[in-house]
This record gives C-alpha cells, structure tokens and sequence, in this order.
C-alpha cells in the first residue's frame, strides 16, 4: 500500500513596494508591489508608522496597487506584507517590508524672475532605480502636462513663467524607474504667479525725418499696465531710453538722431528691467537724393507697413514759399524728372508715405527728408558791426552769420585778430556762433576780421568784413 505525502503550507513570499505615489487629482497615496507567487496567496497587509497594528488589507492575490483613502504626509511611513491561506484556514504571513514613503516637491519664484525652480525631495525613499523625473504643471486647475524632464541626479529644475501672470500653478515631480512602468509621483505644490506686466502689444507705426539731422518715430504700447522703459535702436545702436511715464507723456511720439540707412526699432523692458516685448516692425525712412545738373529727384522706399499698401507723393516748394505743389507717384522707389522750366526756381523737395486702406482711405503717413535744387544766386548772409558778450541781450552776446541754412549746406566761418591769428572758426551752419573768447579767456576788446564761404548746391556765397567787440 503506497503513502501519501503531503506539502506544508509555507509562509507568504517576502514582497517589497515598488512605489509609493500620489494621485495628483485626490492627493491620496498610492502603493504598488512586487506579487507573492505562492500558490497559498490570499492577499496583502499594509502598516503605517505610527500607528499599530494593520491600516488596512486587500484579499485578492493577483492585486499589486491600492489607494489609500488618506491624504499623502511625507511623515507616513508605508509598509507590506504578504499573506497565505492554508488549507486548514491558518494564515501564513511572509516578513513585512522595508519602509517607503512619499516625497515632495516645492516651487520658489523670486522677485523679478520670468522663471521658478522646482525642488523635490529625495524620491529614492518613494522607489528604485530612479531612470529621471518629469516635471507636470497644471494652470488654474487644468489638466497636468509634462513640461520639463530632468537627470536622477538632480533635485531641482527651472521652468519660464512668461504669459502666466496672476495665474495659478499646481506642480508635481513624477519619479521615473527604469522599469518604465513604474513611477511614483510626488505631493504638489501651488503658486499663484505675480510677474512683472508684460504688454500686450508694441508697434511701430511711423519713422518720419524732421531734418536733417532728427527723425522721428511715432509708437503705439500696451499702457493698461505699468511696465519699466522703452529702448529706442538704428541697427544695434542704442539712441534713447525713455521711462513709462515718458511715453505716456509724449503720447508715444520721441525725437531720434537720424542715422542715414538704418533700421529703427525699439525694445520694451517690464518694471524689473528685463526686456520682454520687441516692436513688431523695423522701419528706415525714406531717403531723398536730388540732381540739379540731371534735373531729377530720386527717394528709396519707405520699409516699416509689412503688407500694406503705399502711395508715394512728392510735394515741391518753390523759392522758399510755402505753397506746395504735389505729384502722386507709382506705389515703387521712383526716380521724377523736372521740367526744365523749374530748374531756373529755388525748389525744395520731399516725399510723403501714405498707408492706405483696402477701401482707399489714408490711415497713416511718414515723410523723407528735405532737399533743396538752388538756382544760381547770391545766398543772403548778414552780420552785425558790433556785438557785447556780456549784453543782456541774447542776439547781441555772440558773433555769427545770419542766413536761412538748408540740408546740405556746406560753411566755413574764421574770425581772426590783428595779428592774423585764428580765434574762431567752424564748419557748422547751425554753430551759434562766437563768444568772444580766445583759448578759453576773454579776448581783447577791438576790431576782429572775418572771412565767410557758403556753398549751396552750385552756388558759393563769400563774403568778408570786421566786427567790434565791445566789452
């Protein structure tokens, strides 16, 4: 007769969590395990510390995650055991695991900053073989999305905050193992963001040339929130900076140097100095050439209207009168002929841009510089016989030629002693003139020579004569 042997019930196989994590939608923890393989597997046991005893239970074997419904604490420690059932109904734990337990993750902004770091805790207590972590980011309770990955090795990141003023975030790190299937997430943290104001639009609407040596560049800003300053540039050269008060002030109209074929643009800064808004155009002005001899006017596109329609008109001012006359012109860089009747005329030019709608209607305009074709005259120059610098009067504290300059004028004026020195001398038809000094002191009172030379186009003014300088 054969004997029947029969099998102890053994105790439960040693299991160990995989990850403690957090769902980000409840804050309550989740636990995963390795499987107790025993063919006696009834189910797993969870302890917390502190505590006393069980927390809780599951009878499924084949189950391997649980949600406790508790909200996540990094001070709960979370532990596991797995349990047989003998065939006599006896249970037969296995040992109860290491510890494991939630991190968390925190968020810092500083003053100023477009951006936040993101810390974590140490998320090897949370699970094993940490691959890399991801970053989720939830704005004003929407949906998570990853927006950042970063090494094992780290415990922080940084992510840009811009567009997100006075918005909501909620963050969370999600430990990733290199078992892709596993992660742990941590506990969430949430910020309310207060950045510097951002504005919503900056344009550049005009650059028009005023003379010959000033532009100006009319703008429209965003002003619903106050931000820092306005950077005025031709090409990378800074001209101006001008505050936010500024600009409402001048209603968003600032006079610039005129820098012969260059781009204009500007920059816009919040009130922590950090730009944040560039002009959403670029813009040179059109520039005016004109040639007596060829009896033509030649002027370059106007670049700053992206996509708009231009009409070019060419407005003439003859001998100085402020009547002008006008010829509209092809919507292109033009070259205009003269008629040769006008060549005999004192004539000034300049052309005019206008941004037009698709209905026809003018909506905007800039203007070049001036040019001036000067026929063959005399130029009117005068000078006075005396002058005082320390009269009351300011006209009569310095010695200068008066005449009406034009663009393009070329002059040179020396004042000289009775010993043929130079005392004085200049080139700029704008100087205002001489103040009675010689190296820096005071010169002798008496009669001083001048020598005068204007060109003009063709024609050259000179002129020479004496001053008495009083004192």
């Amino acid at each position: 007769m054969s004997q029947l042997t029969l099998t102890a019930c053994p105790d439960a196989d040693d299991v160990q969590i995989k990850a403690v994590s957090v769902d980000p939608s409840t804050n309550h923890i989740v636990i995963s395990w390795t499987s107790n393989l025993s063919p006696y597997a009834y189910g797993y046991e969870f302890f917390e510390t502190p505590g006393v005893g069980p927390a809780d239970a599951v009878f499924d074997a084949g189950q391997t995650s649980f949600v406790l419904q508790r909200e996540a604490d990094t001070n709960l420690q979370i532990r596991i055991r797995a349990i047989n059932r003998c065939d006599d109904g006896t249970i037969r734990p296995g040992r109860i695991s290491e510890n494991r337990r939630v991190f968390s993750s925190r968020i810092e902004q500083w003053n100023c900053a477009r951006d936040i770091r993101i810390y974590w805790g140490n998320a090897s207590q949370s699970i094993r073989d940490i691959a890399h972590f991801e970053i989720f980011v939830s704005i004003d309770g929407g949906t998570f999305d990853s927006v950042a990955t970063a090494d094992a090795s780290q415990n922080f990141t940084t992510i840009s905050t811009i567009g997100h003023h006075g918005q909501s975030l909620r963050i969370f790190v999600r430990a990733v193992s290199s078992d892709p299937t596993i992660y742990a997430n941590s506990m969430a943290d949430t910020l309310t963001l207060h950045l510097a104001p951002t504005p919503n639009f900056a344009n550049l609407e005009t650059v028009s040339v005023v003379n010959n040596t000033t532009v100006e560049i009319r703008t429209s800003v965003d002003v619903s929130e106050p931000w820092g300053n306005i950077y005025f540039f031709a090409d990378n050269a800074l001209l101006r900076t001008a505050s936010y008060s500024d600009f409402l002030q001048n209603d968003g109209r600032f006079s610039l140097p005129r820098i012969e074929h260059a781009f204009y643009h500007f920059k816009i800064s919040d009130t922590c100095g950090i730009v944040v808004r560039y002009s959403d155009t670029v813009a040179k002005p059109i520039r005016l050439v004109g040639n007596l001899d060829a009896r033509t006017v030649t002027f370059s596109e106007y670049y700053g209207w992206f996509g708009s329609t231009i009409r070019y008109d060419l407005f003439e001012i003859r001998d100085g009168d402020t009547t002008q006359y006008t010829w509209r012109l092809p919507n292109l860089p033009h070259e205009f002929t003269l008629a040769e009747t006008e060549l005999v005329m004192n004539l000034s030019y300049f052309v005019v841009a206008y941004k037009i709608s698709p209905t026809g209607e003018q909506i905007d305009s800039t203007r070049s510089n001036v040019i001036s074709l000067i026929s063959r005259t005399e130029i009117p120059v005068y000078f006075a016989d005396a002058f005082m610098p320390s009269s009351t009067i300011p006209a009569n504290q310095r010695f200068r030629p008066f005449f009406i300059s034009m663009p393009n004028d070329q002059m040179r004026f020396s004042i000289f002693n009775t010993f043929g020195q130079v005392v004085f001398t200049t080139t700029d038809p704008y100087h205002i003139g001489w103040d009675g000094t010689f190296n820096n002191r005071d010169a002798q009172p008496g009669t001083y020579t001048y020598h005068f030379e204007l060109t003009r186009g063709n024609t050259t003014t000179r002129k020479r004569g004496v001053v008495v300088l009083i004192r």
